[in-house]
């Protein structure tokens, strides 16, 4: 079986649970929705249609792995008033990494944040593997998404260095440059380290910081020691004695922001595109067999373990 994330979408409270403590089990038949080779493809399984719960499983037949792509929750029939996060994703993936990374994007469902006026926004996120499809983080990309339509665009790249990823229904501009994870306009990477996924975009700015520092320091500027990715040179200018005036507090502010903005277009200099691969997967899409559902639904109180069949009358 799968592993069970402690956090993130689609979880519920201890009180809610409570209340809806039935357990679904459906007679639907197991389907691949995404292939990535003869031996490695995610499985809907227990659904009651595409949209209407279940739960996706990692499948590597030639290392004997199965893995569930989601939470403990996922079982309980408030999870599958709320539709299939994975199966609601419309963009592209394409896992083409030799090396044990696996990327698997979801999105809200239509169900979860409506016509875009949820308050906890319309999230778009992936699990990542790093060890074959034997365990898997979570990781969101994009909150603040208004309505469930705009992750169609989004782009998706898996390669042995990382995940690349970018919403191409946004336009790029090449005069700006990306900052963090949440930038998506242009081709966003994250590499993995320690456990974690790290966009390049926040090691890129840690290197300005760095060489901005650096110059600093070669100019002798008296705030040099003190520069870091909290510095304000206003803050640091209202401590001096005797006080700048206004111009002279403007040449210093205007002195930095040239320093910086030289070496932040040498960082940027070269965008980060997607790469060329050796090998993708057979599908760059989920693709769920909506004409197949289940024919009957149990449903399992958790506290007393009695049971209730129904027929599905969709």
């Amino acid at each position: 079986m799968g592993a069970s994330f402690g956090v993130g979408l689609g979880g519920m409270s201890g009180s809610q649970k409570l209340e809806e403590s039935r357990k679904v089990e459906t007679d639907a038949p197991a389907q691949i929705i995404y292939r990535i080779d003869k031996n490695r493809y995610l499985t809907l399984e227990n659904y009651i249609s595409c949209d209407e719960g279940g739960q996706v499983y990692y499948n590597d037949s030639l290392r004997g792995i199965k893995t569930q792509l989601g939470w403990d929750d996922d079982f309980y029939d408030f999870a599958y008033r709320r539709g299939n996060n994975l199966a609601a994703y419309r963009g592209s993936i394409i896992n083409g990494a030799d090396n044990g990374y696996l990327a698997f994007p979801g999105a809200s469902t239509r169900q979860y944040c409506g016509g875009g006026n949820s308050t906890t926004g319309c999230p778009v996120f992936f699990f990542f593997s790093a060890d074959y499809g034997k365990t898997f983080i979570y990781k969101i990309v994009a909150e603040e998404y208004s309505t469930p339509e705009r992750f169609n665009k989004l782009k998706v790249v898996v390669a042995n260095d990382g995940v690349y990823l970018r919403d191409e229904s946004q336009i790029e501009n090449v005069y700006s440059h990306p900052i963090g994870l949440r930038d998506l306009r242009s081709v966003n990477k994250l590499r993995f380290s320690d456990g974690n996924l790290i966009s390049v975009y926040d090691d890129w700015q840690k290197k300005v910081h760095e060489l901005v520092k650096e110059e600093l320091i070669r100019k002798k500027m008296p705030y040099a020691d003190e520069y870091g990715p909290k510095f304000r040179i206003f803050d640091y200018i209202r401590t001096l004695t005797p006080p700048k005036n206004h111009e002279e507090s403007n040449l210093m502010a205007n002195e930095l922001s040239d320093i910086r903005i030289m070496i932040e277009d040498e960082v940027y200099s070269h965008r980060v595109e997607f790469p060329k691969l050796s090998t993708k997967s057979i599908d760059a899409k989920y693709l769920c067999d909506k004409s197949i559902e289940a024919k009957t639904i149990t449903y399992t109180l958790e506290s007393s373990g009695k049971k209730k069949v129904e027929k599905n009358e969709h």
